[in-house]
């Protein structure tokens, strides 16, 4: 196997594994390992360099999204904002 295309996979499924972080409040090592089609070691392996880097924290048999990252990758939706969206489209269409 090539060094190149075996850190492809792993960057691939380190994402994955945020995506599924941010999706779930939490997951364990053997759902994620289950999820992926990889050990359980491998798992604690992404999960130790993703805590490493701060993105996750380890939980006691498995990881969550560290809650800074969480406020990251949400959406945020204002009414406030949404409002003054296209306020004189709205006002003309509302009259």
């Amino acid at each position: 196997m090539y060094p190149e295309y075996h850190m492809g996979r792993r960057q691939e499924r380190i994402a994955r594994i945020v995506r599924t972080l941010q999706t779930r409040s939490a997951a364990s090592i053997q759902e994620l390992a289950r999820d992926f089609g990889v050990s359980d070691i491998t798992i604690r392996r992404d999960l130790a360099s993703l805590a490493q880097d701060n993105v996750v924290r380890f939980l006691h048999s498995g990881a969550m999204l560290n809650p800074q990252m969480q406020a990251q990758t949400e959406p945020r939706y204002s009414l406030a904002e949404a409002g003054a969206t296209h306020a004189e489209e709205k006002a003309r269409i509302g009259k």
